[in-house]
């Protein structure tokens, strides 16, 4: 086995909010190891120039480092782009809460990541930080298509080069609190990425990946009807709400899971045999048990019912019972929910496919 680092294809000493970020892995001759990608560098915040953050600068606790990069794209050099995620520390956020408890973040494995259990514990990350002097190291495996795998990518008979593209959230995306104003400063350095192959075997064996497909759409009625298109073949969609006013404002959580009170969810298709599909969700506890479901929970998380009272997250999602082909058609969804005119929602939809490479 060999390990990689590599650096930005436009390498610079600072990269800042908004930037777009360009990556090649080439590994000619070999075999990218399956789910080995690993994104690491520093990061530093500023409020005012010198002076140390004292408290009340946060970022969403479950994404750490995650909520840096708001978008991702994998291509091929043989096949072109494979995944585009927007939103992607949301989709990221959605899976720690599905599938962990709050103690569990206590691991090596998320503090690498400067993931942490609360908003306290990253309070604590950036307490005492004077930029100038200071920057905090990270190391994070992103949520993206070549690091869900079923087995290793074949340079020479799979994909050729892999390109992976960023981009860096606005800094309302990344951080939140009362001290965080739009002179806030928040830089990364010495970024790379770091990757493992083994030799090449010639074996053109069957290999397939997780691929997400992000939509995102305003609600702002009680009873809301939504049609939604993806170019694949879908095994589960799960999706997240935000209150419209609370996207990218420095006060609130911008990853934040929020809850407009969903009574009643129903999603309608056609099979594989062209067969009218009707999925309804009649109760708060089957929409949430349905949700883990569709985020491959494994019932290890906070999310419970007799937990949601202390607002640990929500959402709504489905595993559906067979692939649904959403190429030629449209999904349609259904939500009954406490979302008035005065409070339109965002939903964001993540529909997950399994693609064969």
């Amino acid at each position: 086995m060999s390990y990689h680092t590599i650096f930005p294809t436009a390498q610079k000493a600072t990269y800042s909010p908004t930037n777009n970020i360009d990556f090649k892995l080439t590994f000619e001759n070999k075999k990218l190891k399956a789910n080995s990608i690993r994104v690491s560098g520093k990061v530093q915040v500023e409020l005012t120039t010198g002076v140390p953050i004292a408290d009340q600068v946060a970022w969403d606790s479950l994404n750490g480092s995650h909520n840096l990069f708001s978008e991702w794209t994998t291509s091929f050099e043989s096949s072109g782009i494979q995944e585009n995620i927007t939103d992607y520390p949301r989709y990221h956020k959605m899976k720690m809460e599905a599938q962990n408890c709050q103690e569990d973040f206590q691991k090596s494995s998320f503090a690498s990541a400067l993931q942490t259990p609360s908003n306290a514990g990253v309070e604590n990350v950036f307490t005492g930080m004077a930029a100038a002097d200071y920057a905090i190291p990270f190391s994070l495996k992103p949520n993206i298509c070549v690091n869900n795998m079923s087995g290793d990518l074949s340079f020479n008979k799979k994909s050729r080069s892999v390109y992976l593209q960023t981009r860096i959230g606005s800094l309302a995306e990344i951080l939140f609190g009362q001290e965080v104003t739009s002179n806030t400063i928040i830089n990364i350095t010495e970024l790379q990425i770091n990757y493992e192959t083994v030799p090449e075997d010639n074996k053109d064996e069957p290999l397939s990946m997780v691929v997400l497909h992000s939509v995102k759409q305003v609600i702002n009625t009680s009873s809301a009807n939504i049609n939604s298109k993806v170019p694949a073949v879908v095994v589960g969609m799960s999706a997240s709400f935000q209150l419209v006013t609370h996207e990218k404002s420095m006060e609130y959580n911008n990853y934040a899971t929020e809850d407009p009170n969903v009574s009643r969810l129903q999603l309608f298709w056609n099979d594989m045999n062209n067969n009218y599909i009707s999925f309804p969700l009649e109760s708060r506890e089957e929409i949430l048990l349905n949700y883990l479901e569709s985020m491959n929970s494994r019932g290890h998380n906070d999310m419970l019912w007799s937990k949601a009272s202390i607002d640990l997250g929500f959402g709504c999602g489905v595993k559906f019972p067979e692939p649904v082909d959403l190429r030629n058609q449209t999904m349609g969804v259904q939500i009954e929910s406490g979302i008035t005119n005065a409070t339109p929602h965002y939903i964001y939809m993540y529909f997950q496919s399994i693609v064969q490479v």
